[in-house]
């Protein structure tokens, strides 16, 4: 069943400072033979599940119809008007426009607009079937955080993001409880077009190696969000590959259907290379599990 259908950075020279049980590239499934043990162990060991032909593409391409629409009424709309309705008075309509200028449509947003829901993917999939069976333990709920995102190509284009490096989720949204994004492109990326590259690392060890910290540390002036319940100057290339985490980097390659399984502390970043020249939409699925428990500190461990 296993198949590495993307590419893997070459190694750094010499051992890897860091090494645990979860060492190994992340698993590349075919989504009809996946069992909820497997996606369960996989998730929490590797911190990301690679599931092959899992969404419908007609409803992805409706999904990416309805979002080429939305942001085309706005395509032309001139800086100046933008601004102005980024200092409303009124916080729902900073919010919309705020939404529209980062390229970040909410899901209560988009059924709105169009009477259609991101969770379509996951619910006509299994795919939100195969997380209650992976986790009995707790309720699988839709995630206030769940948007789609468009990530311009070399070109700056209106109306698109621009690659982010290593973050994990849980340091901007939240870190309470165990989510999983079933991150789906929209179109074929990783090659052409900005995909994604993510270091499989178990839910448990990649608390442990930021420090996770319940209560927090100190603010820097530059934290947002749970920054700071975070080391995250670890999340640097200098940090990562001094932890031997540079060099096992995956960067795969994505066709329409396929969908990429990570929880909120999964470290990921946007691929992205000078070279590529078309742009990438994707959405973000997110469920919360907040039957999981979390351990602190985190073990590291099993």
């Amino acid at each position: 069943m296993l198949s590495i259908w993307g590419r893997r950075r070459a190694a750094q020279d010499g051992p890897p400072i860091w090494t645990s049980y979860s060492d190994g590239p992340v698993p590349d499934w075919d989504y009809a033979g996946i069992r909820p043990e497997a996606f369960r162990e996989a998730i929490l060991r590797r911190g990301a599940v690679m599931l092959r032909k899992a969404a419908d593409k007609e409803t992805l391409l409706e999904i990416k119809a309805a979002l080429d629409a939305l942001f085309n009424d706005y395509a032309a709309t001139p800086a100046g008007e933008f601004e102005r309705h980024l200092e409303s008075n009124d916080p729902g309509e900073r919010d919309l426009w705020e939404q529209i200028k980062r390229s970040h449509i909410f899901d209560r947003t988009f059924k709105l607009a169009t009477g259609r829901s991101y969770y379509e993917i996951i619910r006509k999939s299994g795919l939100w079937a195969l997380a209650e069976q992976a986790f009995p333990e707790s309720a699988v709920a839709e995630s206030q955080v769940c948007n789609c995102r468009r990530v311009s190509d070399a070109d700056i284009r209106p109306l698109f993001d621009r690659p982010i490096e290593f973050h994990i989720d849980a340091q901007v949204f939240y870190d309470h409880c165990l989510s999983v994004n079933f991150w789906t492109p929209l179109d074929p990326c990783g090659v052409d077009a900005p995909g994604l590259e993510v270091i499989p690392l178990g839910v448990d060890e990649t608390r442990k190696y930021l420090e996770h910290k319940q209560m927090g540390y100190s603010r820097r002036p530059a934290d947002i969000g749970l920054m700071h319940h975070f080391r995250c100057a670890k999340l640097e290339a200098a940090p990562l590959a001094e932890s031997g985490l540079v060099s096992r980097v995956w960067v795969p390659e994505f066709e329409v259907g396929d969908v990429l399984a990570f929880t909120n502390f999964t470290m990921h970043a946007t691929h992205h290379t000078a070279a590529m020249s078309q742009p990438r939409v994707s959405v973000e699925v997110r469920v919360d599990l907040p039957g999981y428990r979390l351990r602190f500190p985190p073990s590291g461990g099993a």
